[in-house]
């Protein structure tokens, strides 16, 4: 390993190296993203962002039906300020996450990831302001997944 490497840098030549062996695979690209969008949030590096949402945009591409990207495409949207666009993304991972759970009854892995889609965007409602518009997605986010602490700390600063 080398030591002038941060465990970031070695994610993203990981997957680098994925892309350039499956340059069709939506997960592929999607992994590069979250490898992108964790280093740009470590060192609030905007270039890493956008690097991420490019990622994010190519997996939507390659899969429109990618939920968890819209998810974290929502996320890097965030990162960069735009908490317009970060909505419309989540809104989108939330349609998605639910369609997928209409065809798959019980699906627990479904489930914590719209919990997190409605954390999400109401994360992005507190940075425009609407508070309510926020405190509502927590809400849901709780009663579709009671164990989303972060969704239970949100609601307990805000009520």
């Amino acid at each position: 390993m080398d030591n002038n490497k941060s465990v970031y840098d070695m994610a993203i030549e990981d997957c680098i190296l994925a892309v350039k062996q499956n340059s069709s695979s939506a997960t592929a690209y999607h992994s590069l993203g979250i490898a992108y969008l964790n280093r740009g949030c470590k060192n609030d590096d905007k270039n890493d962002n956008q690097l991420a949402l490019d990622c994010f945009n190519k997996a939507i591409n390659l899969d429109q039906n990618f939920a968890t990207a819209y998810n974290n495409r929502g996320f890097a949207h965030r990162c960069i300020g735009d908490n317009y666009q970060a909505i419309t993304d989540f809104d989108q991972a939330i349609s998605q996450h639910q369609k997928s759970m209409s065809s798959c009854l019980n699906n627990v892995i479904e489930s914590i990831s719209l919990s997190v889609a409605y954390y999400n965007r109401g994360n992005a409602y507190k940075d425009k302001g609407e508070f309510e518009k926020a405190i509502a997605d927590w809400k849901m986010a709780l009663i579709i997944d009671p164990n989303n602490i972060d969704a239970r700390i949100n609601l307990g600063v805000r009520e």
